[in-house]
């Protein structure tokens, strides 16, 4: 009598997902206001403040790229993010900045030159994109062209994939507070202190909030390169149906 053998299913094995360690590049631009009524005393407090954030929001698997502008009636760039070869180097360029001094405050013309150098290029999935712009006093212009110009900032913002953190010294105008708030998602990213002494006491929010937001795209990228189990369990299931 012939032996019958019944040929059994091959399971396919199902790879464990692998946990991989995704690098994320952070750019952040500090926006340092250099109206000639600030001074050079609390300028200097305005540049320990940025070194101060730098210092404390470094995680592991993250590239940090640092630019930091000034600005008054216009914006000048004096550190760029391709422009320092280390967190180091970029805190020793940041004490060489010199104070503006300009007779004027114009943050409308800030944040448009910021989107324009800091921020022009496609937003890519390995990075994460701050500004960190801090403003103390009124703007030297009408409320009517202040009002005009921050309209549409808030979308192109969104658009570039920008997460904007103000920070506000003293009386601000209304209108600037206003379109700031939706700017910085209405009030979650606007923070208000009364003197640049003050500075110092946001830090610690500031470097907790960046920090949440590298942390979520690490998992979003993380979660992007894991196999999906449920392909090769699909696959084993129907051989074990012809079965």
């Amino acid at each position: 009598m012939a032996s019958t053998c019944t040929k059994l299913p091959v399971m396919q094995q199902v790879i464990a997902p692998v946990a991989h360690h995704i690098p994320i590049t952070t750019d952040i631009e500090f926006l340092l206001d250099g109206f000639s009524y600030v001074g050079p005393r609390n300028f200097n407090r305005e540049k320990a403040f940025v070194q101060s954030i730098i210092r404390c929001i470094t995680l592991k698997n993250q590239k940090l790229r640092i630019g930091v502008a000034t600005y008054g009636s216009q914006a000048h760039a004096h550190l760029r993010f391709n422009q320092h070869c280390s967190l180091g180097q970029a805190l020793q360029n940041i004490n060489y900045i010199p104070f503006p001094d300009q007779a004027g405050r114009r943050v409308d013309r800030a944040l448009k030159a910021s989107l324009k150098y800091f921020f022009s290029g496609t937003i890519r999935r390995c990075f994460v994109r701050h500004l960190v712009v801090v403003i103390s006093g009124r703007q030297t212009e009408r409320s009517s062209v202040i009002f005009k110009r921050l309209r549409r900032l808030p979308w192109q913002f969104s658009r570039k994939g920008v997460q904007v953190y103000a920070v506000l010294v003293g009386k601000v105008g209304a209108v600037a507070r206003e379109h700031l708030r939706r700017i910085t998602y209405r009030k979650r990213n606007l923070y208000v202190v009364r003197s640049f002494k003050k500075l110092f006491s946001k830090v610690g929010a500031i470097t907790l909030a960046i920090r949440q937001q590298m942390r979520k795209q690490q998992i979003y990228q993380h979660r992007r390169c894991l196999p999906d189990p449920r392909k090769g369990r699909g696959r084993a299931d129907d051989k074990s149906k012809e079965w």
